[in-house]
């Protein structure tokens, strides 16, 4: 598709800051390169911005560019709706830590032998036994009742998790221990979160030994 022969290109040239001489020359714009013609870009730049003409040539003008006019990038998905305020983004990311950890702090704190919770693994038994992580108690959530915590102390902490992020099964055991009155946070990640960040996971079935955590009544 060929333009206009009066369609010309703009080349910029730096004169000072916040100025920008543009000199109309003979090279045809290059139609397959832009949508619009060069005359419409010379148009709305004049349109936007301060334009004269040089004193003695009547093909150059100065355009002056106002210190605020910024180049705006497109909106997308991720851009379309703008960031929440600084003060309610603190305190929602902040709020999150009060309702689930990661896996890497997790192993930390299991590692130091009084980690100070107690690990519950909610998934199926058949799925317990194929791997766990290691000091984890198994209740699947759909038994999270009053009894089957019966032996430890009402402030115990648990912390759920489940097969990963395509798994809600630790988010329905949190509700449950919530509605029990029960601390409970959430393992963010899961079994899927674990091995990838290069644990090991335990096999076999749950031991009769208390899990690793708060100690049971007495």
């Amino acid at each position: 598709m060929a333009h206009a022969a009066d369609n010309r290109s703009f080349k910029p040239w730096s004169r000072d800051p916040g100025r920008r001489i543009f000199r109309r020359t003979s090279c045809r714009y290059v139609a397959a390169a832009r949508l619009v013609s060069a005359q419409c870009v010379w148009r709305n730049l004049c349109e936007q911005c301060h334009c004269r003409q040089l004193p003695g040539d009547s093909n150059s003008r100065i355009i002056t560019v106002p210190d605020t006019m910024e180049s705006k990038p497109m909106k997308n998905a991720v851009t379309a709706v703008p960031a929440a305020p600084s003060a309610p983004a603190q305190e929602h990311f902040e709020s999150l830590f009060r309702f689930e950890t990661d896996c890497w702090d997790t192993h930390e704190a299991l590692s130091s032998g009084t980690p100070g919770f107690v690990l519950v693994d909610v998934r199926h038994p058949a799925l317990f036994e194929k791997g766990h992580i290691p000091g984890a108690l198994n209740i699947p959530h759909g038994k999270l009742v009053r009894s089957k915590l019966a032996e430890y102390p009402g402030d115990t902490l648990f912390v759920v998790y489940c097969a990963g992020p395509h798994c809600n099964g630790a988010a329905r055991g949190a509700v449950r221990l919530a509605r029990l009155g029960r601390p409970v946070k959430l393992m963010a990640g899961g079994i899927a979160g674990w091995l990838d960040e290069g644990f090991e996971l335990q096999a076999g079935r749950a031991s009769g030994d208390a899990p690793c955590g708060a100690a049971p009544k007495r």
